[in-house]
């Protein structure tokens, strides 16, 4: 392989930016640390409907080692969906800019093998009010990638529409962008939002109280989680105007539920905080909520 056609297949492909150190890069080593994640699900509710009748899953991103039983919560629930094609949906940490932002790669690395990006999708999504191509933000964030390893383990055949979410205004331009990806989805499509929910310590500047945290971060993750089973994406924005509660993921959940119908279904499969799996930090915390909505 020449110089050229090395450097063409490289801006072709989304590189692995945390395998290695958020999670294993080997991917023997990663099956064995998924395989032991499965092991140890147990959903927090049983499961009112099949596999096939999920449409949207709320997935944390953090490192394996905090999130990943959270994480495998929700690929375990929709093993045996047949699912071609996947629309990703997750916050830009690293970088800032205004609407959604689309990836130039055609192919997202993971230890397991290269998952496809919808093209076809990809290319009329620009055409798309609030839709723009943003390959940086794509290059360096991890709210996607921390997915991408499930999703090749249980669904290797499946492709990808990648779609980093940044600023919106509010809930007009939420519904904008939600009536957009609505347009979209066929019945093989499954929607997955990447989020962890409430973020409290110093190294996140939030800190809404200083006595009782754990009874203050479950009051404030479960009125989330209300607005959620709700489907209630303007009071959930609202909640955050309210408390300045941060939930990473906010505008990639509110799309979510405004482009569902009432009628769906919302179930709780698990819910942690960081300080569960780690205790020598006792000044921070993160919230790992799995979420699953399914058709009625």
């Amino acid at each position: 392989m020449n110089l050229l056609s090395s450097k063409k297949e490289n801006e072709t492909r989304r590189a692995l930016r945390y395998a290695g150190s958020w999670y294993e890069a080997d991917p023997i080593l990663l099956e064995q640390q998924i395989n032991g994640f499965f092991s140890r699900v147990a959903l927090a509710e049983k499961k009112h409907q099949s596999p096939e009748s999920i449409c949207g899953l709320v997935v944390p991103h953090a490192g394996y080692a905090y999130s990943g039983i959270a994480a495998a919560a929700a690929y375990k629930a929709a093993m045996g969906k047949k699912v071609k094609r996947f629309f990703l949906l997750g916050p830009s940490h690293h970088v800032g800019f205004s609407g959604v932002g689309l990836p130039k790669a055609r192919f997202f690395e993971t230890p397991f093998g290269d998952l496809g990006v919808d093209e076809k999708t990809v290319t009329a999504l620009r055409q798309e009010p609030h839709f723009l191509e943003q390959e940086e933000a794509h290059a360096v964030e991890h709210s996607l990638e921390m997915q991408l390893p499930f999703i090749k383990k249980v669904f290797p055949e499946s492709s990808i529409v990648p779609l980093l979410v940044g600023c919106l205004s509010g809930i007009k331009e939420v519904e904008e962008v939600a009536a957009v990806i609505k347009s979209y989805l066929r019945e093989d499509d499954l929607i997955i939002v990447s989020s962890d929910f409430t973020h409290y310590g110093p190294r996140f500047g939030y800190m809404p109280c200083s006595e009782k945290m754990s009874e203050k971060i479950k009051e404030l993750d479960t009125c989330a989680y209300v607005h959620l089973q709700q489907l209630d994406a303007s009071g959930l924005l609202n909640f955050y105007q309210e408390t300045g509660v941060t939930i990473c993921g906010l505008c990639p959940i509110a799309i979510l539920l405004t482009l569902l119908p009432q009628q769906t279904k919302v179930s709780l499969l698990a819910y942690y905080t960081s300080r569960d799996v780690v205790a020598n930090d006792p000044e921070h915390s993160v919230s790992y909520m799995t979420v699953a909505f399914s058709k009625p």
